[in-house]
């Protein structure tokens, strides 16, 4: 009996190390003949972060130009082409919402007296260049302040260049979007005066309201400009006048169709009205009042 016990012990152990085996040999020879094929992660989308960078250009037409009322031209054609660019340096939530930088140039091109038709040095049509940077700093509910200086240059030589450091305000979060400006002149004058001058605007922009179903949007600009020093000094008496002008218009303008990868575009025209100031009247041949057709065509991207 204990021989037949052992016989039948062995036999057990022979019959399960053999099935141990072939188990074994049987998932090495499978996973032999079938690589483990690499686990392959989904491309992910990427997510488009908003451009820190943006462009601006455009022309404006005009039947005649006036600087912060005083008379540059009322003859002729008038294009004032602009290009500028701006960087956004910072930006938040609340607090100090941003800051950017953006520098430009704005330009005023003449077939007029002041331009083409004058004796004007080369290029003859290229009546003014003014080439500005400025620093803005953004706050909650659409606050902004910013410092800029700017350079008034005449390419064809019609008026000395006019150096200026100017600190704005501006309102956006309020109806109509009011404004302020104050101008040092720190080289040259503007009025051609003996002394540079210190000016301020103030301004605001209302809008008309219109069916939602219209594709224009009207509004109403309004603007004042002061002498706070030397900014409108009077041709023959050399007496400053506190009161330079007063300007206000309908302004029309229309988005344009485009796709959005070819930037934002609109089209504005509309008519703007010029009341001067003693100074400012007989600086512009007597007259104390200037209506103004505009129009333009202008790009953001």
């Amino acid at each position: 009996m204990k021989t037949a016990l052992r016989t039948v012990q062995h036999l057990v152990h022979v019959g399960l190390v053999a099935a141990v085996g072939t188990l074994w040999l049987g998932g090495t020879a499978a996973a032999q003949g079938e690589e483990e094929e690499p686990v392959v992660q989904a491309a992910q989308p990427e997510v488009a972060s908003e451009s820190k960078v943006s462009l601006g250009a455009g022309i404006d037409v005009g039947s005649a130009y006036f600087f912060r009322g005083i008379i540059q031209e009322t003859e002729g054609f008038i294009g004032q082409p602009f290009l500028e660019g701006s960087i956004t340096l910072y930006e938040a939530d609340s607090g100090l919402t941003s800051a950017s930088v953006t520098g430009g140039l704005w330009n005023s091109m003449h077939s007029g007296p002041t331009g083409l038709d004058g004796n004007n040095a080369d290029p003859e049509l290229w009546y003014e260049a003014d080439f500005y940077t400025s620093l803005a700093l953004g706050f909650q509910n659409d606050v902004e302040t910013s410092l800029t200086y700017t350079a008034y240059m005449s390419p064809n030589s019609v008026f000395g260049t006019v150096k200026e450091l100017a600190v704005g305000f501006s309102h956006g979060g309020l109806p109509m979007s009011p404004y302020a400006t104050l101008a040092f002149e720190i080289d040259g004058q503007a009025d051609g005066g003996a002394n540079e001058g210190v000016y301020l605007e103030l301004g605001a922009e209302a809008p008309i309201p219109v069916s939602a179903d219209l594709p224009v949007s009207f509004s109403v600009p309004v603007a004042v400009g002061l002498s706070l020093s030397d900014y409108y000094e009077h041709p023959l008496s050399g007496e400053d006048s506190r009161f330079g002008f007063f300007d206000f218009g309908l302004i029309a303008s229309v988005p344009l169709a485009l796709p959005a990868e070819y930037g934002s575009w609109s089209v504005t025209g509309g008519v703007k009205f010029l009341v001067f100031g003693d100074t400012l009247e007989t600086l512009n041949g007597d007259d104390s009042f200037q209506p103004i057709v505009v129009a333009g065509v202008s790009l953001s991207y």
